[in-house]
């Protein structure tokens, strides 16, 4: 609703404009453009370094070949491998080949989730407990008793 408010005024103002930064410049002029584009630019960088870093911790965790926190091994590849194909194909088809991918992403996402749907709840569900191989488990003490004395 707010950009259905906005955009007209926007395009009043600058109707040949196709960013924001246009509107930026027409209307406050190159030095607050120049500042909003470099917050712009900080603001990017945090976000990529905090994906590309969450990308490699999971693929690190998922491994199970890196024990630390720090990321190196196959999720320091598979960052440094993504970024690089990012910029690659980025840099080659701009805007247009940037939102086909996140079309072809959010088809996978909605994949996932639909199974994910389908496949958790038979698990969520079930009234089975979990097999304990001979140890008990927290499910199989009294609520009381681990509230109680807080051992086992």
């Amino acid at each position: 609703m707010l950009i259905g408010w906005i955009t007209p005024k926007l395009r009043a103002k600058v109707p040949t404009g196709i960013t924001f930064f246009e509107y930026v410049q027409v209307r406050y002029g190159t030095y607050v453009n120049v500042y909003v584009t470099l917050t712009s630019l900080f603001y990017m960088f945090l976000y990529l370094s905090a994906e590309f870093t969450a990308v490699g911790q999971a693929v690190d965790l998922l491994s199970g070949t890196v024990p630390s926190g720090d990321l190196q091994g196959p999720g320091l590849a598979v960052v440094i491998g993504t970024s690089l194909l990012t910029m690659l194909y980025t840099s080659y088809g701009g805007l247009p080949i940037s939102l086909a991918t996140d079309n072809v992403q959010g088809v996978g996402m909605i994949a996932i989730a639909t199974l994910v749907t389908i496949a958790a709840p038979p698990r969520l569900c079930s009234r089975r407990p979990p097999p304990t191989r001979g140890r008990r488990t927290l499910r199989s003490l009294s609520w009381r008793r681990r509230t109680r004395t807080g051992r086992r």
